[in-house]
């Protein structure tokens, strides 16, 4: 088992580095383009349907073949495919730039959501241990953004494409020899009209309301906080540093995450996360100062590991055996993709009314309405669950 562990730490490191190279630059490297702001908004939110397609036919398939594993592979190649053509692009037609940036955003979020997935769902000692296996990931996060930064200062944004060649295989060498998930404990098989099961359960809808809500206003750190960042001459290796600084500071809550949620229950944690996001969003509308924005971007650290296991666990408690595949990625798809398809219009249309730092004020005062909705979930009792 310890020895399978290792496995598992090896490819969250491997695997993190390779989707920080795909992703974490994607917005400045646009920008270098000559992107405007607007174009870069359609790019994002088409990129974020092309998650929610992928998110649940890939999850449907895999309930289907009650197996996750053979989808995670397919995921990975096309991400990989994709970042490879998008960054070696060089002022094409903006349909162009969309198709390939779109493919290279929608299946980073398909690929690390589906990682995650399988990881979780293998059996009860990788979902015990996930906390701790996820810390692997956000040190591999850590590393690539900052490595990716200076690389590209010497190299340029080309240099993503053969960089990300390596992690990218060196990835799926790791998954072959591993297990698949759990389907042992499904007492029947998938049918489609199982689907509608999760809509009409009225704690799964909540639940998927909240962090909806809270991912909506999260995604302005990739977007907004970003955007604002640049207005203030932050370069790309400050781009990079915050990414970096983010995944170092989220190790401890990473590794104890299982336990409070354990000791506290998903409804306390998640009420406590959102606080932190409400004060860490109010902080960075409040200041032009580039190291208070990393200061106050450094409450990833209480905000995204607990919020990260709380989701997976709401689906745990929520949905089916036979589900769960669709289950955990209905949930990402939405939570993930929906806001990236909504905050880029937001942001586009309220920065006509009002500059960046208020917008991201406002962002963080919202946190208020997923805290009062979560104030109504009812989590199973131990039986039910």
């Amino acid at each position: 088992m310890k020895h399978k562990r290792l496995l598992y730490y090896a490819l969250f490191f491997v695997g993190f580095i390779g989707f920080s190279f795909s992703f974490s630059q994607i917005i400045p490297f646009l920008t270098e383009l000559g992107y405007s702001a607007s174009e870069r908004g359609y790019i994002l939110s088409f990129s974020a349907l092309v998650g929610i397609i992928a998110q649940f036919v890939f999850g449907i398939v895999c309930d289907r073949m009650q197996k996750t594993k053979p989808m995670l592979i397919l995921s990975i190649l096309i991400l990989m495919g994709s970042a490879a053509v998008t960054y070696q692009l060089k002022n094409p037609l903006f349909s162009v730039m969309l198709l390939w940036a779109s493919f290279t955003v929608g299946f980073f979020r398909t690929s690390s959501n589906l990682l995650e997935t399988w990881v979780y769902t293998i059996d009860e000692d990788t979902r015990q241990h996930f906390g701790t296996i996820r810390v692997f990931g956000s040190i591999g996060w850590a590393l690539g953004s900052f490595v990716l930064g200076f690389l590209i200062r010497y190299f340029g944004y080309s240099v993503i494409s053969w960089a990300s060649l390596p992690m990218t295989l060196i990835a799926l060498a790791l998954i072959f020899p591993l297990g698949d998930s759990d389907y042992q404990d499904a007492s029947q098989s998938f049918s489609f009209q199982d689907l509608s099961l999760l809509v009409k359960n009225r704690q799964f809808v909540l639940v998927l309301l909240v962090f909806f809500f809270l991912f909506l206003v999260y995604n302005m750190d990739m977007i907004t906080v970003i955007d604002y960042m640049l207005t203030l001459d932050a370069g790309s290796e400050i781009i990079g540093f915050k990414w970096s600084l983010q995944a170092v500071v989220e190790l401890p809550l990473m590794i104890a995450g299982w336990r409070l949620l354990t000791k506290y229950g998903l409804k306390n944690i998640v009420v406590f996360a959102s606080i932190s996001l409400m004060i860490r969003f109010i902080g960075i509308g409040l200041t032009n100062q580039i190291w208070l924005i990393l200061a106050f971007s450094s409450l990833q650290l209480i905000f995204f590991p607990l919020i990260l296991l709380s989701q997976k666990e709401a689906v745990n408690q929520q949905v089916p055996a036979h589900l769960r595949a669709s289950g955990h990625l209905l949930m990402t798809s939405v939570t993930s993709n929906i806001p990236v398809i909504l905050m880029p219009l937001i942001s586009s249309w309220a920065s006509n009314i009002m500059d960046l730092s208020t917008l991201i004020l406002l962002g963080g005062v919202s946190v208020i309405f997923p805290i009062l909705l979560m104030l109504f979930y009812k989590e199973p009792s131990i039986d039910e669950s």
